[in-house]
């Protein structure tokens, strides 16, 4: 089997310099929150997509355009939460697996309220939770933060978000499968070493990695970690990156990467102030017109306002002019 049978597709990486030089980290939000938030926003859209019943395909390119736009917006323009939700209303559209916006809204509501409540989805009872009234006020304002966030999502990225889905899942069945042999195969190891994969594959979407690295490399990474934790070793002859053509060093940094999230704690929100508006700036005076008295009014502007409304009211102002201007010569 050779996984390079496949078309790989090469993403468009955010450049290195946003990478280390966010627009969060521009507004002086310190690089721990920044984290805490991507992480959270990820755990958001990944609780979401199975109350919406998504595919985790969809999911998980919500969770990859959650990420990529927070480089291109500070958490301090978007709300983490309505970039969630929006995040997810554009990738059932794009994925062809719609939900209506109001039952993103409502889910993305309820997951909210359960955090109010220090609850999980299925130990609370939906009676606990306030309800939201689809066109009430609280809705409407709801409706506009993600409908605005959607929109610059669009903007940003350019409205040619396919250009990065391409994810870390689409290769994991064919390296494990290239490495370990067929997952189906009765006694094979690479049933196991896929679904670890998998799930490492799902973490990533909680950090940067999709923006920062291919796609190819972030799953031989997830395959490599699983073969490490259940004990498996990995190919030698040829060695496992070799014959996944990706690079060892950084793989392997993309490993450690994943596996030091097993240890962290579970995100939670953080509210960060919006920026203060700038007041627009008076224009400029001329220092001519500043040196030069306002005119008088014309003796008989009264008389002629209603000609000075339209582009001829000047000459009007004129002919009338000349005609007193001959009566009082010939008197």
């Amino acid at each position: 089997y050779n996984p390079h049978t496949h078309t790989r597709t090469m993403v468009v990486l955010v450049p290195p310099h946003l990478l280390e030089n966010s627009p969060s980290a521009q507004d002086d939000i310190p690089s721990s929150d920044e984290e805490s938030l991507r992480n959270y926003g990820a755990d958001l859209i990944l609780r979401s997509g199975k109350l919406l019943k998504l595919p985790l395909m969809t999911v998980a390119s919500a969770a990859a355009i959650y990420q990529r736009f927070y480089f291109a917006k500070s958490f301090a323009d978007f709300d983490a939460r309505s970039v969630a939700a929006a995040s997810v209303a554009l990738a059932t559209k794009l994925d062809e697996n719609v939900r209506r916006l109001p039952d993103v809204i409502l889910v993305f509501y309820r997951l909210e309220m359960l955090e109010s409540l220090d609850g999980e989805e299925d130990d609370v009872k939906g009676s606990s939770i306030p309800p939201l009234e689809i066109g009430g006020p609280a809705f409407e304002s709801r409706k506009e933060k993600v409908v605005r966030a959607e929109r610059n999502i669009l903007r940003e990225l350019g409205f040619e978000v396919n250009m990065f889905l391409d994810l870390p899942h689409h290769y994991v069945l064919r390296y494990a499968s290239a490495l370990f042999g067929d997952p189906s195969a009765k006694g094979s190891k690479s049933r196991s070493i896929v679904q670890t994969s998998w799930n490492s594959a799902n973490d990533s979407l909680r950090t940067t990695l999709c923006c920062s690295h291919q796609p190819d490399v972030i799953a031989a990474a997830a395959v490599f970690l699983a073969a490490r934790s259940l004990n498996i070793p990995v190919p030698k002859r040829p060695p496992w990156h070799a014959s996944l053509e990706v690079d060892q060093t950084e793989t392997k940094r993309v490993a450690g990467i994943l596996h030091s999230l097993a240890g962290k704690p579970k995100p939670c929100y953080i509210t960060v102030p919006p920026k203060k508006k700038v007041p627009k700036s008076q224009p400029m005076a001329s220092p001519l017109t500043d040196s030069i008295a306002p005119c008088s009014p014309p003796a008989d502007a009264s008389e002629d306002k209603s000609d000075s409304e339209s582009p001829t009211g000047d000459r009007a102002r004129a002919v009338k002019r000349a005609r007193r201007g001959v009566s009082d010569g010939d008197l």
